[in-house]
This record gives C-alpha cells, sequence and structure tokens, in this order.
C-alpha cells in the first residue's frame, strides 16, 4: 500500500459513496505497508466510516483467493501500474472491477470491467453505488473478466518473450 495505489482517493470515492446511501459494505485493504503507509493511516481514521474499512496487511494466497472469490467489487484506482496483476488475479476469480483507466489497466482489463479517471471521485462513488444494486450487471461483469483472464498467462508470457529474443537474434 503506497501513494501510486491511490488509496487515499479510494478512501473519499468509499466516503462519497456512503454518504450517498450506499450500502455499508466494508472497504478492505490487502498488502503490505509502503512508503507514506501512516499517513494513509491517520487519514483513514478520519472517516466517518473507518470502522468499515479494514487493513489486513499481507495475506496469503488462499487467502487473497478467498478475498476476491467472496468481494463485491475489485477496486483499483491505481495511478500507475507496470502490468496490473492485482486486476488481472482478480478477474480470474470472476471479481467485478472497477479500475483506473491509466497504465497498463486498460489493456489488462479491456471489456472485462469498468476503466474510470483515478481522479473522478463522484464517478467512482456513482459506479460503486450502480453495481451494489445491480446483481445482474455485476454477474455479466464477472462473466467477462473470467473470460478475459483467460488471454493471460505465464505459458503465454514466455512464448512471447522467446519470440522477441528470436526476432532479435536474427536482426
Amino acid at each position: 500500500l503506497e501513494p501510486r495505489k491511490n488509496q487515499l482517493f479510494l478512501l473519499k470515492a468509499y466516503d462519497t459513496y456512503r454518504q450517498m446511501g450506499g450500502d455499508p459494505y466494508p472497504l478492505v485493504f490487502a498488502g503490505g505497508k509502503g512508503w507514506l503507509f501512516q499517513e494513509f493511516i491517520n487519514v483513514l481514521h478520519q472517516y466517518q466510516w473507518s470502522s468499515d474499512i479494514y487493513m489486513l496487511g499481507y495475506v496469503s494466497e488462499k487467502e487473497l483467493a478467498w478475498l476476491y472469490k467472496n468481494c463485491l467489487l475489485n477496486l483499483y484506482p491505481s495511478l500507475y501500474e507496470g502490468f496490473g496483476m492485482p486486476v488481472l488475479e482478480g478477474m480470474s476469480f470472476g471479481c467485478p472491477t472497477i479500475a483506473a483507466n491509466t497504465t497498463s489497466l486498460p489493456e489488462v482489463l479491456g471489456n472485462a470491467g469498468l476503466l474510470i479517471s483515478p481522479y473522478d471521485c463522484d464517478l467512482w462513488a456513482l459506479t460503486m453505488q450502480k453495481l451494489s444494486s445491480d446483481r445482474h450487471f455485476c454477474d455479466t461483469l464477472s462473466q467477462l473478466a473470467c473470460e478475459r483472464s483467460k488471454l493471460f498467462s505465464w505459458d503465454m508470457s514466455a512464448d512471447k518473450l522467446l519470440d522477441i529474443y528470436e526476432q532479435a537474434a536474427v536482426i
């Protein structure tokens, strides 16, 4: 958990969602403490809904799989990602996903989720409200996520990398 993951923004979007009358689903953060983590904790405790926000720290692969399988939404407003592995992981478990429309995330998520500016708090809150109240739409996104996640695999990545090396060797 570090500033580039945009968690402070997500706190604000969650607060806006709740102020709009959004259902009291918990907001759960999983991951180790990154730089400026204490600042994040200080801000967290200023929100009215802080008792509904959970900081799990590092979780095992088994626990992470459980979280993905049982969450309502995977919220990922990251400002920068090299690839976006958490989005892909969530997709593989059928998580309906809202992600930032930045860097590599649109390429990973494609049409299997919703892409929103990581600066538009009101739109994130409205989208969270829409998805939390529309099970059919969430089910559709879940199916799309599972299908799209199959386009990515370590074997395919290795094959593509090998092709690049082979092409470079010919030149």
